[in-house]
């Protein structure tokens, strides 16, 4: 009882200290609670597994913050326990846990930039929500829904639109039938619609993101600097950019580029390695905005932006190393268009690429 009302206490410290986003006080907290929640683990180790797991979990969600050096070692360790010691005989429970674990994963190398690690783990954690959708679809819904838009995310990064099509038709049905009970989510939408415009229903598409526009520039209204809402209505509005241009829209097509890549621009220098991608898709598809709409100066000066983006890229860290070659196959498409001489040259070193001698080539071998 002494024990269980420390960590009553301790944990109404951890609270406070998350709201104010003071994770090292976070830390603190939570390691006094492992401490204590070990004992009553050991003194009950069946009726106790899960909740000793749940505090783990929780530790290992704070030090991404305050650890990250060691979050690799310590994720793993805790996957481990999870999977072989701890005596958790929900089969629920266990797959939901290792489900949280895959997402901790996933925000880890989304952070550092490791688009292949962070594919891996978007994969296993769409994995893991199958399963709980075979063993309590009702419970997990909501953790369905989310591994399915990351699901689909990747398709997309991959190219694999026919495949990311039929995702968001299936996810659009379940999406909407929570919606009935008002849920909403704005990223379930966004990856939704972009499927929708890359498998080749435009209008349909361009609908559905008009409306996460929408919603997200009310949002960011009311609070203006919520980054993390900046970064996310920058994707929109380069998916949107993507539809109407595919609808011809190109002026409405140009607008809304633009404001991606104002937007991605300011933030980049706050984390160059996890928004580097997009700052430099978003540069490249203001140059073919520019171009569709006959500003042939334009659409060259960005390229030009979007060579010292992945130059800079490369240099920071080689999972990027493949960008520079992105850009030169852009460039000699465009100077091909333009019927300027350098076009053959440029999309020579794209053509003669052979898929995976560079790490994180999933760009360029779409452009290819």
């Amino acid at each position: 009882a002494i024990l269980e009302a420390e960590i009553g206490r301790q944990e109404y410290l951890f609270h406070q200290a998350v709201e104010k986003a003071d994770y090292k006080l976070a830390a603190g907290s939570i390691k006094e609670i492992l401490a204590k929640a070990e004992k009553l683990y050991k003194m009950r180790p069946l009726s106790r597994a899960y909740w000793y797991a749940l505090w783990n979990f929780a530790y290992i969600s704070v030090s991404t913050e305050t650890e990250p050096e060691n979050f690799l070692t310590t994720i793993k360790a805790f996957e481990d326990k999870v999977a072989n010691e701890l005596k958790i005989n929900s089969e629920e429970q266990k797959t939901s846990l290792l489900y949280n674990i895959e997402k901790q994963y996933i925000l880890y190398y989304s952070k550092n930039g490791n688009k292949p690690e962070e594919r891996k783990h978007v994969e296993q954690a769409y994995q893991y929500a199958e399963k709980l959708n075979l063993l309590n679809p009702a419970r997990f819904v909501l953790e369905i829904i989310s591994a399915q838009a990351s699901y689909i995310d990747m398709l997309l990064e991959l190219s694999e639109h026919d495949k990311a099509l039929k995702a968001a038709i299936d996810l659009e049905a379940l999406y909407t039938m929570q919606g009935v009970w008002g849920f909403q989510d704005l990223r379930t939408e966004n990856s939704i619609g972009t499927a929708m415009v890359c498998g080749g229903l435009y209008e349909l598409g361009v609908e559905h993101l008009e409306k996460v526009k929408k919603d997200r520039e009310k949002h960011l209204k009311q609070k203006p600097n919520d980054v993390d809402m900046m970064g996310s209505i920058t994707t929109t509005y380069n998916n949107l950019s993507l539809g109407y241009g595919k609808l011809k829209k190109y002026a409405k097509a140009l607008e809304v580029q633009k404001k991606a890549y104002e937007i991605i621009k300011t933030l980049y220098p706050h984390n160059k390695a996890q928004l580097g991608t997009n700052y430099l898709l978003m540069t490249l598809n203001t140059s073919i905005a520019y171009y569709q709409n006959s500003n042939n100066a334009e659409a060259l000066k960005f390229l030009q932006e979007a060579e010292n983006i992945a130059n800079e890229l490369k240099e920071l860290n080689q999972l990027f190393s493949s960008y520079p070659l992105v850009v030169r196959f852009a460039k000699g498409d465009l100077l091909a268009k333009l019927s300027q001489p350098g076009s053959e040259e440029l999309l020579k070193t794209g053509l003669e690429y052979k898929s995976g001698t560079l790490p994180n080539d999933a760009v360029l071998l779409y452009l290819i």
